[in-house]
């Protein structure tokens, strides 16, 4: 202890109390492999941007950092090796045992955009068809999976593996998830009265 009472106040602070941030709160967002699987596929990849935008809101609440969470969760290929950096760092920092290669993980989610976008727009205009057809349908399975390992690996960073703090589905997610069914149960109607006809 220091006796000397013109001695600034000692305390110890961490990196977050320098920024900003709130230490106690997680650092991403945690979610279960159900509901993140129910989320993504039933609400056909959607999903995503609310995924990136929830992470990187509270991204930002527990560190201070200035961004922008909202374009970062709408334009989320420009800010995947950004996000996956920050988990495999968080990672690190805590000493937790889990192989997570995130330049390799954001590297698939790009490339997979990508190649999804340049055939659903081929496929509009009837070029390379079936395959423009049918290969969004990999890319789609694809993006799940990758964004699911790198869920993996911030329920870890989060100490909690199962992300059993957030595995319970809400009204809200069954009205995403039955609202995006609806749309396409409505869309095949329509495609096969269209033949009938």
């Amino acid at each position: 202890m220091n006796l000397n009472p013109y001695s600034p106040p000692q305390t110890a602070l961490d990196q977050s109390s320098f920024e900003g941030g709130n230490s106690s709160a997680p650092e991403f967002y945690v979610v279960s492999r159900r509901k993140f699987f129910l989320l993504f596929y039933l609400t056909l990849g959607f999903y995503d941007y609310y995924w990136f935008y929830r992470n990187w809101a509270i991204y930002k609440a527990r560190t201070g950092e200035s961004i922008w969470p909202v374009m970062r969760g709408l334009f989320p290929i420009f800010f995947v090796w950004s996000l996956f950096a920050s988990v495999d760092r968080s990672l690190k920092r805590g000493q937790r045992t889990h192989f997570f290669n995130h330049a390799r993980l954001g590297s698939v989610y790009v490339v997979a955009s990508v190649i999804g976008h340049t055939c659903n727009k081929l496929s509009d205009k009837n070029i390379g068809s079936p395959y423009t057809d049918w290969i969004p349908l990999l890319v789609f399975i694809t993006l799940g999976y990758t964004l699911w390992q790198a869920q993996k690996a911030i329920n870890i960073a989060c100490n909690d593996p199962q992300g059993e703090s957030n595995s319970r589905l809400s009204w809200a997610n069954y009205g995403w998830m039955g609202g995006t069914l609806l749309i396409v149960a409505l869309t095949l109607y329509a495609i096969v009265s269209g033949v009938a006809d």
